[in-house]
């Protein structure tokens, strides 16, 4: 897995929460989904992907506030997918766009069976 730079974040980055468990933050060369809080750390696993190895960001789920999320899809083997669950899913598009990722806002269900469908 090829991990983005970790520069020091921009003095306003994008920062979307799954509350209370997994936190997005967006970094000027790619993104990371990790734990909320130091405790979580341990048992979350870090999922880190560079904006250019990112080859789609689906908005999945059509029920506000139950089923809202954004799955993210990057070409490699194993953990090549993540859905990041947010009710802000707009806001969160937004700023993975502006990043200069293009984004499907048009949900789509999502199928445990097939997450990549």
């Amino acid at each position: 897995m090829r991990k983005p730079n970790r520069p020091e974040p921009p003095s306003n980055p994008g920062r979307f929460t799954s509350w209370p468990l997994v936190r997005l933050d967006l970094y000027q060369t790619g993104l990371r989904l990790r734990g909320s809080t130091r405790w979580l750390h341990k048992l979350i696993p870090v999922w880190e992907a560079a904006y250019g190895d990112v080859v789609e960001v689906q908005a999945v789920g059509k029920i506000k506030w139950l089923s809202t999320g954004i799955r993210i899809r990057v070409e490699r083997g194993d953990n090549d997918w993540v859905v990041f669950w947010t009710v802000r899913r707009p806001q969160v598009l937004e700023a993975i766009e502006a990043q200069g990722i293009p984004v499907n806002r048009a949900p789509v269900r999502f199928y445990l069976s097939n997450p990549t469908r």
